[in-house]
Order: structure tokens, then C-alpha cells, then sequence
């Protein structure tokens, strides 16, 4: 993922919520706006529309980042967000 983020991209935000459990508490008000500015602060990194891949791993962790991804896809298209996650046997990628 890391080398199509670079290709793509100008920069990228990780976002791991199996290893970084305090991202779950960024998901409490889901309008993109807010959670833009929250994961700027969050990650100290600028996101642009179009040049910033936000990646959610381990997106079941935070169900309310899953419900995100609607809110993402309704309101702020211009935002490219890519949802990783696995399940056991099952492997699910959602890409924005």
C-alpha cells in the first residue's frame, strides 16, 4: 500500500486502529470536516483533497470509522479514503 501511496499521492495518512486505540476517541462527531481537522492534529500532518490517501487498517476496530466512510462518500468526495481490515478468514478493502 505504501509504495501506490507514495506513487499516487503527495502524502499519506496511516491509520492502524488495532495498534493506535486512542483513534477511536477522534470518531465522536462524524461530519468529514471535523475529523479532518481532529486527524490533522492527531497525526500532525496536513490533509489536501486529492493529494492525501487516508488509510483506515484495521478498520473494524471503530465501528464508528466504518460509519464514517458514508459520510466521506456523501460529503466530501474530494478526500480519498482507503478502509483495511481483517476478520479472521475474510479480508475487507473499501476504497473511496
Amino acid at each position: 500500500m505504501s509504495s501506490f501511496a507514495q506513487a499516487e499521492y503527495a502524502n499519506a495518512v496511516y491509520c492502524n486502529f488495532e495498534r493506535g486505540k486512542q483513534l477511536s476517541s477522534l470518531f465522536t462527531d462524524l461530519t468529514p470536516s471535523v475529523l479532518l481537522a481532529k486527524l490533522e492534529a492527531y497525526k500532525r500532518r496536513k490533509i489536501m483533497p486529492e493529494k492525501t490517501l487516508i488509510i483506515f487498517d484495521e478498520i473494524q476496530a471503530c465501528p464508528e470509522a466504518m460509519t464514517s466512510l458514508k459520510y466521506f462518500c456523501e460529503e466530501a468526495k474530494e478526500y480519498h479514503v482507503i478502509a483495511l481490515g481483517s476478520l479472521q478468514r475474510h479480508v475487507l478493502f473499501i476504497a473511496i
